[in-house]
C-alpha cells in the first residue's frame, strides 16, 4: 500500500521572524568575562649588571630570585597586551574609565623568622606603547606598593596595587609594557631577604577575541572591533 503524505509548505514570513527572534535571543547571550592574569615569571627575565636579585636556594632543590634585605635589585620584564582585554572598565561606581591593570607580586621568605611588621617596598617602573609603528615608547612611570607580610616562613604572599594606584590608560591589543621590576630596601625597613616567583597583572576580559589578527591602520576604520560569536 502506497501512502500519499501532504508536503508541508513553509511559511517564509514565519521563519523570518523566527530569525528576527533568535537574533534577539542570542545577541543577549556574551561569552564568560572576568578578571584574568598576565604573568612574567621572574626566570624570564633579565637581570642588570649592577643590582640584581641573588640566585638562591628557596628549599630543598628549588632555587629563585632573591631581593635581598638593605639594597635595591631589580629585574627586567614585559607585559603584551592580550587580544580578550576589555577596552574599557567599569568600577563599582559606574564610572567609565579606560582599560585598567593591576600590578601584583607574589612573594616569601626562607627566614626562620619573617619580619611581619615591617612593610616591604616593591616597585614597578614601566613605559608603554602601541605597536604597528604608530606609537613611542614614552617617558617611565614608577609605581611603589608597600605591603606588610603576614605569614610565616614558606608562606605564599600576594600584594596588589589598590584601586587609588591601578593603571590606567589607552591601552591596546599588541601594546607592550616594558617593565623594571624592583625591591627599594634601601628605602624599606623590612629586615628579611624576599623570594619573588612572578610578578602580574590582574586585567579585565570582556570574553571576546577581536576579529582582526593584526591592527586596522585604514583610515576612517576602527584599529580594533570585537564581534559576539554567537
Amino acid at each position: 500500500m502506497n501512502l500519499s503524505l501532504p508536503i508541508p509548505k513553509l511559511d517564509i514570513r514565519y521563519l523570518q521572524d523566527l530569525n528576527k527572534r533568535l537574533k534577539i535571543i542570542f545577541s543577549n547571550i556574551r561569552p564568560a568575562s572576568g578578571w584574568k592574569d598576565k604573568e612574567a615569571p621572574l626566570t624570564s627575565g633579565k637581570i642588570p649588571a649592577a643590582n640584581a636579585p641573588t640566585w638562591a636556594i628557596i628549599r630543598d632543590g628549588i632555587a629563585g630570585y632573591r631581593f635581598d634585605a638593605g639594597s635595591v635589585s631589580s629585574i627586567y620584564l614585559t607585559f603584551h597586551m592580550p587580544h580578550d582585554m576589555a577596552f574599557s572598565y567599569t568600577d563599582e561606581t559606574g564610572a567609565v574609565t579606560d582599560a585598567k591593570f593591576y600590578f601584583h607580586v607574589h612573594f616569601l621568605t626562607n627566614d626562620a623568622t619573617p619580619d611581619t611588621t615591617n612593610a616591604v617596598r616593591w616597585g614597578f617602573e614601566w613605559t608603554y606603547a602601541h605597536g604597528y609603528g604608530i606609537d613611542t615608547f614614552g617617558a617611565s612611570t614608577t609605581t611603589m606598593l608597600d605591603y606588610v607580610p603576614t605569614g610565616a616562613q614558606y608562606t605564599h604572599e600576594i600584594a596588589e596595587l589598590s584601586d587609588a594606584n591601578a593603571v590606567t590608560a589607552n591601552f591596546e591589543i599588541d601594546g607592550l609594557i616594558l617593565m623594571r621590576f624592583f625591591r627599594d630596601g634601601s628605602t624599606d625597613s623590612n629586615t628579611s631577604d624576599w623570594f619573588v616567583p612572578t610578578v602580574d597583572l590582574h586585567y579585565l576580559s570582556d570574553g571576546l577575541e577581536t576579529t582582526e589578527r593584526n591592527r586596522n591602520n585604514t583610515a576612517g576604520r576602527l584599529a580594533w572591533t570585537k564581534q559576539n560569536p554567537l
